[in-house]
């Protein structure tokens, strides 16, 4: 009987002590829009715990519910206990509901006023501002907070941001371009919003706007390479993969640069099928000469380019065949018939065989490649199964099959086995 009365006695203050239950029942309420229980819930959790959290949901429960008074009261009370600005802010967004602008207007102006240098600080107000839609506001907030840090390069990112909020296009743009004048470390940054803000699959105001700002830029200090990346960007988005060749190429002349740009441009256009900017990068790179790092990427990019320029017609002719065989064979001639290489030994047996019906020719370039030395298992595989498959086209069977089985052997249990 004793520890049932003792376990009667404990059960009312166990119940009235349940803060993680209370919060994660409000937390429920509000999220279905039941404000009238959520807000019992964060009454008594203010009361016991008054931290900015629980303020702000007892704040967004009682303007929810249109509690107009009792949210005023709420908010003052916060002012008059905390010099944070963010509040008077509140407080503004409160008469602004209630539809009294001129009480709105004047918290507004005092929590500018308030603002104390402190970067921080800014941030907060501008985005208390923020959160009540008044854009305009915030940006006045990231403008005093440059004049009081001293600093009108700071915050070029946030500006940038509520510009395009507004729909103003021409400042975010501006915004985004100082920024990058100041740290160019932000390009990832500015690339990400910038294909936010702009679809740049339609040729419109937007893009035109950005495409300006970008030449005047490099007009304006030719020295300046982050703009001209940003341009070629803009090229590649928009799929005009000539204009961002023409960009890269002067780009890369005016650097003397090793090529670097139109070699990723080439891997870009080779990838969207544009094979015409594709072989252009890529004899770009292979004219800069053959002491460079780039150079026999560039001569094995230059014969994928070709090849796949050609073998995508429908009938390709004749001559362009050719031009492509004989291409394939002094990219081979030059870098050496290597593992490294095998990739182009095949490319160039394909040609041979399926295009210009030179079956030996294959059948001798694919041997070739199984002879080298170090091949790993799964590339000698696939050379036995493009030579088998060569054995088929003359009709010799008897060899084909005993290479698919050799294959079929040592790949049991793989795809390309079967």
């Amino acid at each position: 009987m004793r520890p049932l009365l003792l376990l009667l006695f404990l059960l009312p203050a166990a119940l009235g002590a349940q803060p993680g239950t209370d919060e994660q029942l409000a937390t429920q309420y509000f999220q279905q829009g039941d404000y009238e229980r959520a807000l019992l819930y964060y009454e008594k959790l203010y009361r016991q715990n008054n931290t900015p959290f629980f303020y702000d949901q007892l704040l967004k429960s009682y303007t929810a519910l249109q509690r107009y008074d009792d949210a005023e009261k709420l908010a003052k009370e916060r002012v008059r206990r905390s010099d944070d600005p963010k509040y008077l802010i509140d407080l503004g967004g409160v008469y602004k509901l209630m539809g009294d602008e001129d009480k709105a207007r004047q918290q507004y102006d005092k929590a500018l006023k308030d603002m104390r240098a402190d970067q921080n600080g800014v941030r907060t107000v501008a985005n208390a501002f923020s959160k009540e839609g008044e854009y305009d506001r915030a940006i006045e907030a990231y403008e005093r907070g440059q004049k009081l840090l001293r600093n009108d390069q700071i915050f070029n990112y946030e500006l940038a941001t509520l510009y395009a909020a507004k729909g103003d296009m021409e400042r975010m743009i501006t915004s985004f371009m100082d920024l990058l004048a100041v740290n160019e470390n932000y390009i990832q940054s500015v690339q990400n919003s910038l294909g936010r803000y702009i679809d740049f699959e339609v040729r419109d105001e937007r893009s035109d706007l950005l495409r300006t700002e970008l030449l005047r830029r490099i007009q304006r200090d030719p020295s300046r390479e982050i703009y001209q990346d940003l341009l070629i960007w803009m090229y590649v988005q928009q799929k005009d993969l000539t204009s961002a060749f023409v960009q890269s190429k002067a780009m890369d002349k005016r650097s003397q640069g090793n090529g670097d740009r139109l070699m990723e441009l080439g891997d870009i256009a080779l990838s969207n099928h544009a094979y015409g900017t594709a072989v252009k990068c890529y004899q770009y790179v292979a004219d800069l000469g053959g002491g460079l790092p780039n150079y026999p990427l560039a001569r094995i990019g230059l014969v994928q380019a070709l090849n796949e320029e050609v073998t995508a017609q429908a009938e390709p002719a004749q001559e362009d065949l050719i031009r492509l065989r004989d291409e394939y064979r002094r990219t081979l001639d030059e870098l050496g018939r290597l593992p490294s290489t095998v990739k182009l030994m095949r490319g160039l047996a394909r040609v041979e065989a399926y295009h210009l019906n030179e079956t030996p020719a294959a059948r001798n370039t694919l041997e070739q490649a199984l002879a080298l030395p170090n091949l790993e298992p799964a590339t000698e595989a696939q050379l036995k199964l493009d030579l088998a498959d060569v054995h088929v086209l003359d009709g010799d069977i008897w060899e084909a099959s005993l290479l698919y089985s050799q294959v079929d052997q040592d790949f049991k249990y793989d795809l390309i086995g079967h």
